[in-house]
């Protein structure tokens, strides 16, 4: 896994004559703060000093001794047994930290993982895979967001031709999507965990998942994103409903976004965006869309020739 064998790190209980080579950490908890006293420590983990100057290698070292300072109970024995029960039983804790006896935090552990399973649909993945994102499944997601994290947090505006056009996830997925979900999981643990009987899944019960909430449509026009009194162009509907736009951004107590580095000036803005619809307090952070931008079906936006004119004021910006 990401590049480390069994001979670059490992579990041991002593620290060996090794010290020149190998980074020696804590693997389990090594104080009590209700008895207020030092516990024995006989449990390391290992690894190679030369793979820790991987920055991805440090973030995994600590997510795995995140998940085992936090307990003191488990052996070398347990961490190395295939089964991963005992990564399962801390992760349950973790997670559902008011359950405390180990063979619950086990079955809804069990159960979480494999609904995590359906996470990933085939919609969701065709769109990361036009982002650039090849992935097949939901633990490769996770593993490219652990990776990319770093990069991923960097959320800057100002190139836009790295940005998408997108309404029909926050409009769909958080209302219509996120409900029929949570009631397929709801009818997973009503009828026994993942592995369900087919027998089970009658006509009747899944008319039950599939069953809409009577406000749903209302859930819709309450979004975020609908704008519910647009403002009348004549008899041009476009221009009064479908090019207002809202870039995401943090915004000051204020409201505004004036002096945040997300919305300083770039070329490509001009090319993206409707430069004479600017908000004089909120520069690039509302206003309208380029009615003549191009997008790709997932709406990506497609970059003109034209636009190699405009990026050559860059030389002069600050």
């Amino acid at each position: 896994m990401f590049g480390l064998t069994s001979e670059d790190c490992g579990f041991t209980t002593v620290i060996e004559h090794d010290v020149d080579t190998f980074r020696y950490f804590a693997a389990k908890k090594t104080e009590s703060k209700s008895a207020k006293k030092k516990l024995p420590l006989d449990l390391y983990f290992k690894i190679r000093k030369d793979k820790l100057e991987d920055p991805i290698i440090v973030k995994l070292v600590a997510s795995i001794l995140y998940t085992l300072t936090g307990f003191q109970k488990h052996i070398v024995e347990h961490l190395y047994e295939t089964s991963g029960t005992l990564f399962r039983v801390l992760l349950g804790k973790i997670i559902f930290n008011n359950v405390t006896n180990e063979q619950q935090n086990k079955q809804k552990i069990d159960t979480h993982i494999s609904s995590v399973d359906t996470y990933l649909d085939p919609i969701t993945q065709a769109r990361l895979h036009s982002y650039g994102i090849s992935v097949d499944d939901i633990y490769g997601l996770l593993k490219y967001v652990f990776c990319e994290i770093n990069q991923l947090q960097r959320v800057a505006h100002t190139n836009l031709y790295a940005s998408r056009v997108d309404y029909l996830e926050e409009l769909l997925v958080e209302t219509i999507g996120k409900s029929v979900y949570s009631s397929w999981y709801e009818a997973v643990r009503r009828l026994g965990g993942p592995d369900i009987d087919p027998r089970k899944l009658t006509d009747k019960e899944i008319q039950r998942i599939l069953k809409f909430r009577d406000d749903l449509i209302n859930r819709i026009y309450d979004s975020k994103i609908v704008q519910k009194s647009p403002p009348a162009y004549g008899d041009n509907a476009m221009v009064g409903h479908l090019i207002p736009k809202m870039r995401q951004s943090s915004q000051s107590k204020s409201g505004k976004v004036i002096g945040s580095p997300d919305h300083q000036f770039d070329p490509s803005i001009l090319v993206v965006e409707s430069v004479i619809a600017f908000s004089k307090t909120n520069p690039g952070a509302a206003g309208s869309i380029n009615p003549y931008l191009q997008i790709t079906p997932t709406g990506g936006v497609i970059r003109p020739d034209y636009a190699d004119e405009i990026d050559a004021i860059k030389k002069y910006l600050p």
